[in-house]
């Protein structure tokens, strides 16, 4: 009976593992493969496009459902489409007509875990912006300039671009250079920019850093430069040649001349040289030059010959090789020089100062400048003055002698006048002027002086010699005075200065005097012609009155103190009274009533 059950245990434990393994045969069929999504390397490289556009494949690995996973582009104009196998992505680009190459970025992702990101790029035209390298435009390690003569007041400036040139920048704080857009054009591919300029009337040379820029390319810019040089420069270019030969013309007048360059930095300095032959006619003011730019000056040729000579510009670095500037000047163009222009005329006393403006080009040796009164026997005042020049004073004006017309002519080497003077009118202010007597020892004399200081070392020409009255005396004797006695009679208004002498202080110099005048020797009783009170200014002291000889000729004159500078009155020959002076002078003072009368009107 024991046997039985075990063995019916068995069976049924038999059964039961039987029906475990008839389960594990239906799962088996289930399926549990991973969904996967990759882009090889080769594939997630940069795609480029050039500006025609077109497509490219990107390689998509994957067990996932199309519509499972996702390829995106990040900007509109870049297209991405999955292949309908389900291997791949396909990119489009149209075609492009920018400038600055466009960037986009194309994502492929499934969850999570796997996500590519490819970029793509597309070139647009390439951006062309450039002067051209022609006169008077220069290229100078990457920047261009102008080099334009002083009396340029435009220039066009030619720019070839394919870009909308919409960005011209003038410095605000520049205010010669003015761009005129209303007379810009574009022909063919070339933008020609209208600056309009002031002339340069100074002696120095200025400059204008103009940047060009488009809105199609910010990344696209170059700067311009104007140089506008000073005034009474040329300028002569040389623009780069393969001969390492050029050439300067100069005119036949005396100018100076920049001559700029091409220049490589591995040639080192230049050493300028100028034949021995020429240098009596042209000058350089540096024999060796760092830069790109050589000056010359070149002094008038006044003969009917041209001159010429070769310069050699040789670099320091001796495996550089040297180039020759051919320079030639005209002979003498014997032309009706140029007027002047813009004449003032400033009244003064018995003068006027007159001023012009020169024109551009200086064609003429000297300036003749007239002032002519309407009124009959009045003389011209005349002055002559260089080429250079462009103000004098004329002298010897009137007021009396009403308006006067100012000419200023400008006249050749060979005497020829401008057809076209410039006139002014103006009218004098009162003329007089003084006109100094020389004193000498014969001439002065002195009732009271000073041992070692007497009469003549007032008038010895010596400022640190000095007169000096008695220092001791009595307050019976007369004041002291300095007599004159004229080797030539004088006639109208005459007045005595003096300079004065300090010696711890200037208070013992004279303040105030009386002035005798005579025809005869002064005794006690001539009466006094003039009281004075003087003015003092850098120890120069001048009467407030003059002395007038009331028709008489006059031969006999005394300077009689009568009050010093500290306001002690002076009494007596000596003592405390005692004054001093470093030297006395003589003036005859003649007014327009004088002169009038010297003209016989």
């Amino acid at each position: 009976m024991k046997l039985k059950i075990n063995f019916l245990f068995i069976l049924s434990v038999m059964f039961v593992g039987t029906l475990g393994l008839a389960s594990c045969a239906a799962d088996y069929d289930t399926d549990f493969t991973s969904k996967e999504l990759e882009v090889p390397h080769s594939s997630q490289r940069m795609i480029a496009f050039n500006k025609e556009g077109g497509e490219q494949q990107i390689v998509v690995e994957t067990n996932v459902a199309l519509e499972d996973w996702k390829a995106e582009s990040n900007a509109e104009w870049l297209t991405v489409t999955k292949n309908p196998d389900g291997k791949g992505v396909t990119v489009k680009a149209p075609a492009y007509d920018g400038f600055k190459a466009r960037e986009a970025k194309v994502t492929i992702s499934h969850g999570e875990r796997a996500s590519y990101e490819i970029k793509v790029s597309q070139m647009g035209y390439e951006s062309v912006l450039r002067i051209p390298e022609q006169n008077p435009f220069f290229n100078r390690e990457g920047t261009f300039y102008s080099l334009l003569e002083s009396k340029v007041t435009s220039i066009d400036v030619p720019v070839e671009t394919n870009l909308h040139l919409d960005h011209i920048i003038v410095p605000d704080t520049v205010s010669f250079v003015r761009l005129d857009t209303t007379k810009t054009v574009k022909e063919n591919g070339i933008v020609k920019l209208h600056f309009d300029m002031d002339a340069n009337t100074t002696a120095e040379t200025r400059y204008c850093t103009v940047r060009l820029k488009s809105s199609d390319n910010w990344d696209a810019s170059i700067e311009y430069v104007i140089e506008q040089s000073a005034k009474g420069y040329k300028v002569r270019p040389i623009y780069p040649m393969e001969t390492k030969e050029a050439a300067v013309e100069m005119v036949d007048l005396g100018r100076t001349y920049r001559v700029p360059f091409q220049r490589s930095t591995a040639d080192g300095n230049y050493e300028i040289i100028i034949p021995e032959e020429a240098k009596s006619w042209l000058s350089s003011p540096k024999k060796y030059i760092s830069g790109a730019e050589v000056d010359f000056t070149a002094t008038l040729n006044s003969t009917d010959n041209a001159r010429s000579c070769d310069v050699v510009c040789k670099p320091s670095n001796s495996s550089a090789q040297p180039f020759t500037i051919h320079v030639t000047q005209q002979p003498f163009q014997d032309i009706v020089p140029t007027g002047v222009n813009d004449v003032n005329v400033t009244p003064g006393k018995g003068q006027f100062t007159v001023t012009w403006k020169a024109p551009d080009e200086v064609n003429y040796e000297k300036v003749i400048v007239r002032a002519k009164s309407n009124m009959p026997g009045v003389p011209e005042s005349v002055k002559e003055v260089a080429a250079n020049e462009t103000s004098c004073v004329l002298d010897n004006v009137f007021k009396f002698a009403g308006d006067y017309t100012i000419t200023v002519t400008t006249q050749g080497l060979r005497g020829k006048n401008t057809h076209d003077p410039a006139t002014a009118t103006a009218q004098a202010n009162e003329w007089s002027e003084s006109v100094e007597i020389p004193l000498t020892a014969a001439m002065v004399s002195s009732n009271s002086m000073q041992p070692g200081h007497e009469v003549g070392a007032a008038v010895d020409g010596n400022k640190t010699t000095y007169f000096q009255t008695k220092s001791n005396g009595n307050t019976s004797d007369p004041r002291p005075y300095i007599d004159i006695t004229l080797n030539e009679g004088i006639n109208g208004t005459f007045y005595l200065g003096f300079d004065e002498y300090k010696v711890s202080s200037n208070d013992r110099n004279p303040k105030r005097a009386n002035i005798y005048a005579s025809s005869d020797v002064i005794t006690a009783a001539t009466p006094v012609s003039t009281q004075t009170t003087y003015r003092s200014a850098n120890a120069v002291s001048e009467p407030l009155a003059y002395t007038k000889t009331n028709g008489a000729t006059i031969t006999h004159i005394r300077f009689e103190p009568t009050q010093r500078k500290n306001g002690s009155n002076i009494n007596n020959g000596g003592g405390s009274s005692y004054w001093y002076l470093a030297e006395l002078h003589l003036y005859v003072y003649h007014d327009e009533a004088w002169k009038k009368e010297q003209l016989g009107l």
